[in-house]
Parts: structure tokens; sequence; C-alpha cells
């Protein structure tokens, strides 16, 4: 028995969402297997990329301007019905303290800031927790997974989820 693991269960509520974009989860299973935007259609062109329609940062560096863009940001933020739902979501449980967002590509553990290069006042913490996640994947799995801020691991990504559940 892990007491460590049990405790954890015994005292902390997880919530868990599957898929948070199941309109254009569903399309990746058609034509185009890589669609990351949901299926809102602006004109001839489909889509928001949700994960650039956050309040934190919205409309800055690394988000498509154009509904044509894989990476368009939306009209405003939280333009989009799947992150109203899951900002309203965390404002109406207060108790939340923490978040995790997996994406299904690459191998990255990816901390705030997205929007800006500048580290957030909690940095070493997050150096701590991404060390420790890629000690124990690659302990487990034998995988090397990069880590770091968004913005300056892998590239300026502005209205992302991480940004806005840290700041907000």
């Amino acid at each position: 028995v892990n007491l460590e693991l049990t405790a954890l269960v015994n005292n902390l509520e997880f919530f868990i969402v599957p898929v948070v974009n199941p309109d254009g989860y569903a399309f990746t299973w058609s034509s185009n297997r890589l669609w990351r935007k949901n299926r809102h259609a602006f004109g001839t062109c489909i889509g928001t990329d949700n994960n650039r329609n956050w309040g934190a940062g919205w409309g800055g560096e690394g988000a498509g301007t154009s509904p044509c863009d894989d990476t368009y940001r939306g009209p405003s933020a939280f333009s989009e019905l799947e992150t109203q739902a899951l900002r309203d979501y965390f404002i109406a449980n207060p108790n939340i303290v923490s978040t995790i967002d997996f994406h299904s590509y690459s191998q990255l553990i990816l901390s705030p800031f997205g929007y800006t290069n500048a580290l957030p006042p909690d940095h070493g913490i997050f150096t701590e927790l991404n060390v420790a996640m890629h000690d124990a994947i690659q302990a487990v799995h034998g995988l090397s997974y990069t880590y770091g801020p968004i913005y300056t691991t892998i590239y300026p990504a502005s209205g992302g989820s991480v940004d806005w559940c840290y700041v907000d």
C-alpha cells in the first residue's frame, strides 16, 4: 500500500475533463487527424483554437488573427463555448488549487507563461514540479520530456488556459 498516494486520494478531490473540444475531436476522425480548433464557423473558415481563447494575454503574440489560421484566437477572449464553460467551472469552484492541461501531441511539460517571456513569481516551484514529472516519466517509460515555460520552451502562445489558471 502506497500511503502517500492513499492520503492524496482520501483527502483531495480530483476533477477530470477528458475532452474539452468535443466537436473538434470528433472532426479529427474524419479528414484531418491533426485538427486543433473547434468547429465554430467564421464565414468560409472554421474554428477557434480554444487554447488561444483564454483571457490571460489574449490577443498577444503567438495567436492567429485570421479565422483561417490554425492558431486563430477567436473574436474575443472567452468567445467560445468551450472556454466559457471551463472558465465558469473554475470560478464556481474556488477550492481548485491546481490544474494540469494535457495535449495529445509532443513530449513536453510546460508551465507559465506562454504570452510573455517574463518568468512567473512561482517559477522555482514550477521548475521543481517540471523536473519531478520529467524524472518520473523517464524512470517508468524511459522517455525524456522537454520542460520549461511555454514561451521560451516552444514558442509564444497567448490566451492559453495554463496562464489563465495561474494568474486568475
